[in-house]
């Protein structure tokens, strides 16, 4: 490691806020950010470090595999060792890919595929992952000794997914080459119960002297004026509330994250990447009727907005700003801006395009005002198709809602990310048959990009009322026990649990192979211009219409001729009348009927 390299771009101050591995490369620590700004506002002197961007040059390519979250938490089976000392031996073993020693025996056995992804991600070797976590061991130790000629104050991690083990590393490193220097931790990682796991982690507090719990923005700054006047005699966990008015955050200044991206991973100064932008915080939706796997506690569902005329204003800031697309953060777009923000950003010259998480169900309409505004990358929570899953998780939406969905994202181009669920306690396999033969009639449409097995998450619904879901045996999973030493209370740190329930797929696991070779067939087919089905009308004279369709099903015709009233049939959504032409449409496979839902 070139020191002289890292003191060009850390600078001593008053407050280091380090992002750590494995934070994903080409995205912005937009909480991290906040706090930066917030600092300054205070008198205080600040850096923002992307220990994950240096890291991932250290290690090389292989970073992209370990920010994938899975069962297997290979980002902090790397970094345990470097946290809690050589007795770590079963952080890294043969078996870690083995679904027994994950989720046991009795449930690994129903679990056959947890997580795939389309296309398949590589999985490392066990002897690469061996040589990988040789080199974080030397990465802490060197960057800890950089960081610990560096005078701060106060010096930060923000822990989000598989970030615990590189923070109590970084803090520990640092902590060894000066003892008196202020510690924190913050981010989901630290939310409700989890701060206390955290705590657990360094039960003599000689590493993280405070942990912040919650939403941070007010608490932060009161820590920093008790810091100020050397007044921090305040409990180890501090818990925040819900940032109410985000019409008063600062203004972040992104500047040292690209300045840091170029400078460690020199590949990316060429290339445009997202940048992040919350609008709200909260799920309005959620506040009403969570959805059942939603892995996130009461205080971050509470639903909160910036004003339209803020949005505008900061959107109009970042014109000349050089980026891929702006990615919206919320977890839900709020329902108003429809009538709101839409119609003011669709007047605006250069608009950048956008990406938003989205509710279902959205007609055509409002997605035709999504597309004025210039969005561009939609993140539905589609889940499945299958009608009785989307009503006991409490999406509100039903399967012809989301089929129409992927309908207008075609015709309005958007691209799209989604996933699919299987595994819900009571599912049946009837259903997953049902969506098995429909597959190929939609195969024209977009597919889902990845197909997971359900978690259930801390703070869901599953987790809280198990019993009354049929689930049984709440436990978190076993790869835990690997990951974090023999006293830490990993049933408060855990974030994923898995529990005992019946379900018909777990007893017929040959459907979910069925569904993952359509999905995968699907897939492969749509990543490819030239092999992408098509289902598409072209209009010639005489009020005749050319119907294309090159999705090959059984009895379809690649290229016909057909009447207006025919052409009507396959465009228009409509109540089922049996009528002629509709009947010629399903006969012909251009249609579809689903609960008389035409």
């Amino acid at each position: 490691m070139d020191s002289h390299n890292l003191h060009s771009i850390l600078k001593p101050a008053d407050v280091l806020l380090i992002v750590p591995p494995f934070f994903i490369e080409d995205q912005q620590a937009l909480a991290v950010h906040i706090l930066d700004s917030l600092t300054r506002q205070q008198g205080m002197t600040a850096q923002v470090f992307y220990a994950n961007l240096h890291y991932a040059s250290y290690i090389g390519s292989d970073y992209d595999h370990l920010c994938n979250m899975t069962y297997y938490l290979l980002g902090e089976r790397l970094f345990a060792r470097s946290a809690y000392g050589e007795g770590m031996i079963h952080s890294l073993h043969p078996g870690l890919y083995d679904y027994k020693t994950i989720l046991g025996c009795k449930k690994a056995v129903k679990v056959k595929y947890p997580i795939t992804f389309f296309p398949a991600v590589e999985e490392l070797n066990f002897e690469k992952l061996i040589e990988l976590e040789k080199l974080t061991c030397r990465w802490v130790k060197e960057i800890c000794s950089v960081l610990g000629e560096i005078p701060y104050k106060i010096i930060g991690c923000s822990s989000n997914n598989e970030q615990n083990n590189a923070s109590i590393a970084l803090l520990k490193g640092i902590k060894q080459f000066d003892p008196q220097v202020t510690t924190l931790i913050g981010g989901f990682n630290c939310q409700g119960k989890m701060a206390e796991g955290i705590a657990s982690l360094d039960p003599e507090q000689k590493i993280i002297d405070f942990i912040f719990a919650g939403e941070s923005e007010d608490t932060y700054v009161d820590f920093l004026k008790k810091f100020k006047n050397k007044n921090i005699n305040v409990n180890r966990i501090i818990y925040g509330k819900p940032f109410r008015n985000l019409d008063h955050l600062p203004v972040i200044d992104y500047a040292p994250y690209f300045k840091q991206l170029s400078f460690f991973l020199p590949h990316y100064k060429n290339q445009k990447i997202p940048l992040n932008y919350e609008t709200s915080r909260g799920c309005w939706w959620g506040e009403k009727k969570k959805c059942l796997f939603c892995g996130y506690d009461d205080d971050r569902i509470f639903f909160r907005k910036k004003s339209t005329a803020k949005i505008i204003k900061d959107i109009k800031n970042l014109k000349n700003k050089d980026f891929k697309y702006l990615h919206i953060t919320d977890l839900i777009m709020p329902k108003d801006f429809f009538s709101t923000l839409l119609p003011q950003l669709s007047e605006m010259e250069e608009l950048p395009d956008l990406y938003f998480e989205q509710k279902m169900p959205l007609n055509f309409k409002k997605m035709k005002l999504l597309k004025g505004a210039n969005v561009k990358y939609l993140q539905p929570g589609l889940e499945t198709l299958i009608d009785p899953l989307l009503k006991n998780m409490q999406k509100g939406i039903t399967v012809s809602q989301n089929i129409r969905f992927l309908r207008y994202a075609l015709i309005l181009d958007f691209q799209l990310y989604w996933n699919m669920i299987w595994g819900f306690p009571g599912e049946k396999v009837k259903d997953y048959q049902k969506m098995i033969e429909m597959l190929p009639f939609i195969s024209h449409l977009q597919p889902p990009i990845a197909l997971f097995h359900l978690g259930l998450p801390r703070f869901c619904q599953y987790f809280h009322h198990f019993q009354q879901y049929g689930i049984s045996e709440i436990q978190p999973i076993h790869s835990y026990e690997d990951i974090y030493p023999a006293y830490a209370d990993i049933r408060k740190l855990a974030l994923m649990f898995y529990g005992d329930y019946e379900a018909e797929t777990y007893d017929h696991p040959q459907i979910i192979e069925d569904l993952i070779h359509c999905l995968s067939r699907w897939n492969n087919s749509w990543n490819y211009f030239f092999t992408r089905a098509l289902l598409f009308l072209k209009k010639k004279d005489n009020g005749l219409y050319i119907l294309y369709d090159t999705r090959k099903l059984p009895g379809t015709k690649t290229e016909q001729s057909i009447t207006e009233a025919q052409a009507k049939a396959v465009i228009l959504n409509q109540t089922y009348q049996a009528s002629t032409e509709q009947n010629w449409a399903l006969t012909n496979k251009a249609a579809i009927l689903i609960n008389n839902d035409y």
